[in-house]
């Protein structure tokens, strides 16, 4: 039996009028340095992976390709990084959303990017005040802070960390470099740019302070990727699923 296809980009404008009112989930995340040892689309890969494989147990969504570019230029001193300034974020993801909006979709951005937070969350602000929704914005990562803890207790997860390592070993052995991970990370300093930092308090800085990497990536292991990855897409799948009952109101 052959399935609905789910890529908003594959539909003829026929086909896509005939699924107005559906969720439609856009990955939005980073083209930026991960330390010596992780690509530099890490961000966008895994979101593109968690927002395509939830996407995939909802029924009643859509999967746009992805934003692979977002706000690093905190990471622009390493070569590679490619960013995009806030307001011009901004601005894609007002314009992206209001396109799906103006067409009866509902739009739901799945980040995978500490620095996308912000600008979606007033992304999303804007949208409002001119009426134009709902649009929704869901960051992987945010989702799965208690398994994240539960499989690396003794890790600061933050950028190139156990976590997204732990992740791309999975998804992607062949694009991690395990022989360049740095032998001792650097400490951060205060406040704790960590993903998941308790501190109350927000600084926003450069990562060559402390060589581009927040937390240990000694710490990676494949098994506890795929875990956490799998925790990631059900967490994902179960917001689309409330969305999806949500609709349009």
């Amino acid at each position: 039996m052959n399935q609905p296809r789910i890529r908003l980009a594959e539909l003829t404008t026929d086909e896509a009028a005939e699924r107005r009112g559906a969720v439609v989930v856009v990955p939005v995340g980073a083209v930026e340095q991960h330390g010596p040892h992780l690509p530099l689309g890490t961000d966008i890969r895994i979101a593109t992976a968690v927002a395509e494989a939830a996407a995939r147990r909802v029924e009643g969504t859509l999967l746009l390709d992805p934003l692979p570019v977002g706000c690093s230029e905190h990471h622009r001193s390493f070569p590679g990084t490619v960013s995009l300034r806030v307001r011009t974020f901004m601005d894609l993801v007002a314009d992206v959303a209001g396109s799906l909006a103006d067409d009866g979709f509902v739009p739901v951005f799945v980040n995978g990017h500490g620095g996308n937070r912000g600008p979606l969350n007033a992304a999303l602000q804007e949208l409002l005040e001119r009426g134009v929704g709902p649009a929704w914005a869901i960051t992987y990562f945010e989702r799965i802070g208690d398994e994240a803890r539960r499989a690396f207790p003794d890790d600061s997860m933050g950028h190139a960390c156990a976590l997204e390592t732990s992740i791309s070993l999975s998804l992607w052995p062949e694009l991690v470099r395990g022989d360049l991970i740095p032998p001792r990370p650097r400490a951060p300093g205060y406040p704790d740019p960590s993903l998941y930092s308790a501190a109350g308090v927000v600084r926003h800085r450069r990562f060559e302070e402390f060589g581009g990497i927040v937390g240990d990536p000694r710490l990676a292991d494949a098994a506890k990727g795929t875990g956490i990855f799998s925790a990631a897409v059900e967490r994902v799948a179960q917001s689309l699923r409330h969305i999806v009952s949500i609709g349009v109101d």
